[in-house]
């Protein structure tokens, strides 16, 4: 097996486990995290890749999907199976679109979180944080009790794996 097919079968790899991983240990590997703890109440809030939010502790709970995280959720398992695909029928543009693919899916996530800066500013903001947030990535302590949000580790690896996808493509 040649370096592009171990490159975009790494890719892939991580990109499927980038959306499963957020699943079922959204703690690690969400895609989106925001956590408050003090005077022994803990909350945390998960968005996984697949739009789904696990809510944890003191926050009440939602039964919502997000479509576009969800549509992203799907491109980024479509390109991985593209991007093996491209390895098993050793085709370069399976490969390339697949890592494309893969890429899309971190892409509609960051838009729709930029697109919807207020309701996310909002959620940080309600936890008292004050005014003008970087929704992004943060973290404060505020009369003892310590909040953190941001873009987290399911997000990146979605790239990692993307990225990977990409270049493993182009070198089948």
């Amino acid at each position: 097996m040649g370096a592009g097919k171990i490159i975009a079968l790494i890719g892939a790899f991580l990109s499927l486990l980038s959306v499963l991983l957020s699943i079922f240990l959204p703690e690690f590997f969400s895609w989106y995290s925001i956590k408050s703890s003090g005077f022994g109440i803990t909350g945390e809030i998960y968005l996984t890749g697949f739009g789904t939010f696990i809510i944890k502790g003191a926050f009440p709970s939602t039964n919502e999907i997000w479509v576009l995280e969800l549509i992203g959720g799907i491109f980024v398992t479509l390109g991985a199976i593209l991007c093996i695909v491209g390895i098993v029928k050793k085709s370069k543009a399976a490969g390339i679109i697949g890592g494309i693919w893969i890429l899309l899916g971190p892409i509609i996530f960051f838009v729709h979180i930029l697109s919807n800066m207020n309701d996310f500013t909002g959620i940080v903001e309600a936890l008292g944080v004050g005014t003008g947030v970087n929704v992004f990535w943060g973290s404060t302590s505020i009369s003892g009790v310590s909040i953190s949000w941001g873009l987290w580790i399911g997000f990146y690896i979605a790239i990692g794996g993307g990225i990977l996808g990409l270049i493993g493509g182009v070198k089948i």
